[in-house]
Order: C-alpha cells, then sequence, then structure tokens
C-alpha cells in the first residue's frame, strides 16, 4: 500500500448526513415525533433496537449494520411486541425522511477537495436499506467516488479492521477521515488513518493538509 495526499474519507451521519429532510435542517432527532406519528414509543423502540444487551451480544440494529440480518424482519419482530408490526414501512419512511439533511456546506467543501484532485469516499456504519437510500435517494453517490458501508463488509467501525479493509480497497494505508465520534476516531487512528474528529465544516476547511483548496473561496 502507498501513501496518499489525495483520499479523504468522510463518516455520514452526523457529518455528511444531518436530522431533517432533504429541505431543512432540524434541531430534534427523527424519531421527536414518532409517538404522535405512529404511537411508538421512541425510548422503547431505541431500548430494543439500538441497545446492546449486557452480555456483550449485539443490538438487532447491529445485527443489521453487520449485515448478519435484515432490518425489515428485525422491525417486524421488535414492533410485534407492541402490536405494530404492520407499521414497518411507515417507521422506516419516517427515519429515512427525517434524517435526511445533506449538509450543503459539507457537498461544497468535497466539491472543491474533487476539483483539486481528491477522491471522496464515504464510510458509514449502516444497514444495508439506508445505506441504498442514502447513496441513490438522497444522492450521495453524485458527491463522492464510493461509499464503504459496514453491512457490506461485515465489520464494525468499533474495529480496526474495518478501516484495514478500505485501506486495501483503496491502496491507501493512511487516508485523511473525518468522523463526529470520538471512539471511531481513535479506532480509525488504530489502523493508521489519519483521522480527524469533525466538529463543522471548519474541521475539513482548515485542516493544514486542505486548506489550499480553499484558499480562493
Amino acid at each position: 500500500m502507498q501513501h496518499s495526499e489525495r483520499l479523504v474519507l468522510f463518516d455520514v451521519d452526523g457529518v455528511v448526513v444531518l436530522p431533517g429532510t432533504r429541505d431543512a435542517l432540524s434541531a430534534q432527532p427523527w424519531n421527536a415525533h414518532l409517538q404522535t406519528d405512529l404511537g411508538i414509543d421512541p425510548d422503547w423502540l431505541s431500548a430494543h433496537l439500538f441497545a446492546p444487551a449486557a452480555d456483550g451480544v449485539p443490538s438487532p440494529f447491529e445485527r443489521c449494520a453487520l449485515g448478519q440480518a435484515d432490518i425489515v424482519p428485525t422491525l417486524q419482530s421488535i414492533l410485534a411486541e407492541i402490536g405494530q408490526a404492520a407499521n414497518v414501512e411507515a417507521l422506516l419512511a419516517c427515519w429515512f425522511e427525517r434524517d435526511a439533511y445533506v449538509d450543503p456546506q459539507v457537498l461544497a467543501a468535497v466539491g472543491a477537495l474533487r476539483a483539486h484532485g481528491y477522491r471522496c469516499c464515504l464510510a458509514t456504519s449502516q444497514e444495508k436499506r439506508r445505506a441504498h437510500h442514502l447513496w441513490e435517494t438522497l444522492a450521495l453517490r453524485e458527491s463522492f467516488d464510493q461509499m464503504y458501508c459496514t453491512a457490506d463488509l461485515s465489520l464494525s467501525k468499533k474495529q480496526p479492521e474495518f478501516f484495514r479493509a478500505v485501506s486495501a480497497a483503496e491502496r491507501c494505508a493512511d487516508p485523511l477521515y473525518f468522523d463526529d465520534r470520538l471512539d471511531v476516531v481513535r479506532c480509525a487512528a488504530v489502523a493508521g488513518w489519519r483521522a480527524v474528529h469533525y466538529t463543522s465544516v471548519a474541521s475539513v476547511r482548515d485542516h493544514p493538509d486542505l486548506v489550499d483548496c480553499f484558499a480562493a473561496a
């Protein structure tokens, strides 16, 4: 593998995509109105879908994000406990439509990088259905060169192996990477990536390796 200063990767949720519809950013999470709209308690759903078991067994969602299970039957099984199994598609629609604001400032930064010859990719923890939605429906494929998804690689971003697999695919040992989660940043750094804790688009624009791309902006 070689060193490349021309490869930059980005996390999706919390970096490229923020809570809100495609047209408007929101200060509330996607599930804020779940109780009102579908009669599903968001705290109950989070506890049953996202919380890992006490013995360290992956949560139902983590299994989906690792490609070990499909999100639809997983949600059907969970929602059946409260008589809501028929609302799986409505729940997914709510999630996908309200966690869909693509930050135009980030896209502008990515556009500037690509104009300067950088290859820009995504490295994200997603189950397959939302991954397809992000890439196709939200059209992230128009702004990024590739998306590396945990469900496709069957590896978690909590494992350095995920980042090593991406490095192998890109033939680059130490790409620059932006993620809003410190634990993931640390994990990527263990894999040899030049990982940066993302707090705003300034994290990208002001990075010493990239700042020249924005000098005239």
